[in-house]
C-alpha cells in the first residue's frame, strides 16, 4: 500500500514539476505573433526607427510577450481607441522622428480614424500580418528629399 502511494506521489511530481505541465504557460497566439514581428522589425530597422502604436484589450498581454522575447519596443501610444485620444495620437505622430510606425491591433475594436491618422503621416505599407482578430502593420514615413544623380 505504501509503495503504491509512493509511486503515485513520484509520478505526480515528475508529471507536474519535472515535465512542467502544470507550471508551464502555453502561448496565447493573438499577442505572441505581433510581439515577435515587432521584435523582428526593431532588429531589422533599429529601435529608434520603429515607433509602436499598440491597441489591445489589455496592454499586459503584449508586455508579457515583450518580456518573454526580451525586447523593449518604443511604444508611443497604447489603446488610442477613444475619440478623445485621436488628437493626442495626431500630435504624437506629428512629432515622431522615426522612419517606421508599427501598429498592432488585437482583441479590441479597431477604430478606422486611427488607421487614417497613421496613414496620413506614414503612407507606405512595408509589411503586414492579419490573423483572425489581430492586425499588425509596419508603415514607412515618406522622406521629402530629392537626390541628384
Amino acid at each position: 500500500m505504501n509503495a503504491c502511494l509512493l509511486l503515485t506521489i513520484l509520478g505526480g511530481f515528475s508529471s507536474t514539476v519535472l515535465e512542467g505541465k502544470i507550471y508551464s504557460r502555453p502561448s496565447f497566439g493573438l499577442f505572441k505573433e505581433p510581439a515577435k514581428d515587432i521584435k523582428l522589425w526593431i532588429e531589422r530597422y533599429g529601435k529608434d526607427q520603429v515607433a509602436c502604436v499598440v491597441s489591445s484589450i489589455n496592454p499586459k498581454y503584449m508586455d508579457y510577450y515583450f518580456r518573454e522575447l526580451q525586447v523593449e519596443p518604443w511604444i508611443v501610444a497604447r489603446h488610442p481607441n477613444q475619440p478623445e485620444n485621436f488628437g493626442i495620437l495626431a500630435n504624437i505622430l506629428d512629432t515622431l522622428s522615426s522612419q517606421f510606425v508599427a501598429f498592432s491591433w488585437s482583441n479590441c475594436d479597431n477604430i478606422y480614424e486611427i488607421n487614417k491618422l497613421i496613414l496620413e503621416k506614414y503612407p507606405v505599407l512595408v509589411e503586414n500580418e492579419f490573423i483572425l482578430i489581430q492586425l499588425l502593420i509596419c508603415l514607412l514615413k515618406v522622406a521629402m528629399e530629392f537626390h541628384h544623380l
